[in-house]
């Protein structure tokens, strides 16, 4: 069965972020939007099945949720967004229009040790692995989220969240060939990862940390993989 993925769906949310076309309360706008991510995250799921992932999508919703998202994780690392280890795309950063990247869960970090947190498994892990041409973020990164009032900028905290990213920008896309590529990398990255993350007990590993009262209210629409660690490339 042909396995290659339509990344012409991923050129058209980078096209709508490069237009502005969203806005929060937008909600032709979103209603177009979140069709196009829904159909991009099957995709992913067809061309992963069977690999053990859980993936799911989530799009901008209400006051804070500036963010579409789509998570592609292992369950025994992350078991949703908020929490663990996973590889993301996020859309509408800064003046690029998308990320792929290896991140950890923030908002079930209490803020007062969400920095400490994401650093120290950020600084633990980085030298165990290696990321390929994926970039390192330095610590002085500050992403700007498009459209965020800076009283809820969240861009820092994302930020001391990614253990390694690849940024895209609308006219400047790659070729499906080398986005397919980046995926693959990503995935090699995310595999090192794993037994890491579950060997050293990270404080931001799965459950064992705390959900905040004041975390934001994202509208998750959950588009679960049921096909788990059936690879025998993966044990």
């Amino acid at each position: 069965m042909e396995k290659n993925i339509d990344f012409e769906l991923f050129k058209k949310l980078l096209e709508l972020e490069h237009q502005k076309y969203v806005p929060t309360n937008d909600i032709e706008g979103f209603k177009k939007y979140e069709t196009i991510l829904n159909n991009f995250t099957n995709e992913l799921k067809r061309y992963l099945s069977g690999k053990g992932f859980v993936i799911e999508y989530g799009c901008r919703i209400g006051n804070l949720a500036y963010i579409p998202w789509i998570r592609i994780a292992y369950p025994e690392i992350s078991s949703d967004n908020k929490k663990g280890f996973f590889i993301g795309y996020q859309f509408g950063w800064d003046d690029h229009h998308a990320f792929i990247s290896i991140l950890q869960g923030v908002d079930s970090i209490p803020s007062s040790e969400q920095k400490r947190i994401l650093l120290h498994n950020k600084d633990l892990l980085r030298p165990l692995i290696s990321t390929g041409s994926f970039i390192k973020p330095t610590r002085d990164w500050e992403p700007k989220i498009e459209g965020a009032p800076g009283k809820i900028h969240r861009g820092k905290s994302y930020a001391d969240a990614m253990i390694c990213y690849k940024p895209y920008q609308f006219s400047r896309l790659p070729s499906p060939e080398e986005l397919e590529k980046d995926l693959l990398e990503a995935i090699r990255i995310y595999d090192e990862l794993k037994p890491l993350v579950i060997e050293h007990k990270l404080v931001n590993y799965n459950n064992n940390t705390t959900q905040t009262s004041n975390a934001p209210r994202i509208r998750i629409i959950k588009k679960n993989s049921e096909e788990y660690l059936n690879s025998p490339t993966r044990k």
